[in-house]
């Protein structure tokens, strides 16, 4: 981690108990982030509690993994919505892309949907939630980059993650 940009990001959710190290004790910042994995360090980012008892939501996700109660509570709170996945398959250990992550931040903050901040040179490779990506693009939780490329197939790494959900416990901090 030393010299890497998003250190304090990553240290912040550390000392939260948000996101954790892996056996070794390494962080990996510079790993890709799973869906399933997202769903988790939202969740613990904004508080909310585990669900104990779950049921399978998706076919691919049973009660028994790991993931489940995040991911049940994530449908419960209207973060996940079950018919935008094809054949009732969440694919919980598939690479979490740039526009899945601030769809479901806008969704977990409920933002006003703004499509008008779209104004990246890539914005027709947007091409659902048009509205959400926007309000998470204006609330300033997820920037494009120094191209103004906002990238929506992107893949997300750790970093990443930790630089937009300590953007969002600010965020959270000032509105409370």
């Amino acid at each position: 981690m030393r010299g890497h940009w998003a250190k304090a990001d990553m240290e912040r959710l550390r000392s939260l108990g948000i996101i954790s190290g892996f056996a070794d004790g390494t962080i990996r910042p510079n790993e890709n982030v799973t869906r399933e994995q997202f769903v988790k360090l939202l969740l613990e980012s904004l508080g909310m509690p585990q669900v104990r008892k779950t049921e399978a939501v998706f076919r691919d996700v049973p009660a028994s993994r790991w993931s489940a109660p995040y991911i049940q509570i994530a449908v419960a709170k209207g973060i996940i919505e079950p018919e935008e996945y094809a054949g009732g398959n969440f694919e919980p250990a598939k690479v979490l892309t740039r526009a899945e992550m601030a769809v479901m931040l806008a969704r977990a903050l409920e933002l006003e949907p703004n499509e008008s901040a779209l104004k990246f040179a890539d914005a027709d490779a947007i091409r659902q939630h048009r509205g959400l990506i926007g309000a998470a693009v204006k609330s300033g939780l997820i920037n494009g980059t120094p191209q103004n490329l906002f990238q929506p197939d992107g893949v997300v790494t750790r970093a990443q993650a930790a630089a937009v959900l300590s953007r969002m416990l600010d965020m959270e901090t000032i509105a409370s």
